[in-house]
């Protein structure tokens, strides 16, 4: 940033002399020289700024791939959650069939057991 704004400076103190140098009708030929020096600033300085253009687009283009590829892994991890919530499901309701049938045999044991006690009772 700082380099922006040197290069913003050098550009503003470029144009300033290119100025001065051409209401100076005296010195012509110290004109194109000065001229010339300002012209030759104000392209490094374009230059600069292309350069620094370029490279936060390199970065800008960089920043967006791993934004791109945090979502894809977000996405995945929560296709990946809501199928371990499905299989959860399914094993709570395979429980909840399991514990019905136990208590149903438990009740048809307890029956069994108070007929056999009865028939040995009579016995």
């Amino acid at each position: 940033m700082k380099q922006l704004q040197l290069l913003t400076l050098s550009i503003l103190l470029a144009v300033i002399l290119l100025f001065d140098s051409v209401s100076i009708h005296a010195h012509i030929e110290t004109n194109q020289d000065v001229s010339e020096e300002v012209l030759n600033s104000i392209i490094e300085a374009i230059d600069v700024v292309k350069d620094e253009l370029s490279e936060r687009s390199t970065e800008r283009t960089s920043v967006y791939e791993e934004i791109q590829t945090t979502e894809q892994t977000l996405s995945s991890i929560v296709t990946q959650i809501s199928q371990t919530e499905s299989v959860i499901l399914e094993n709570e309701i395979q429980l909840a069939e399991l514990q019905s049938e136990k208590n149903s045999l438990l009740s048809q044991k307890f029956s069994q057991q108070k007929l056999i006690n009865q028939y040995l009772r009579s016995a």
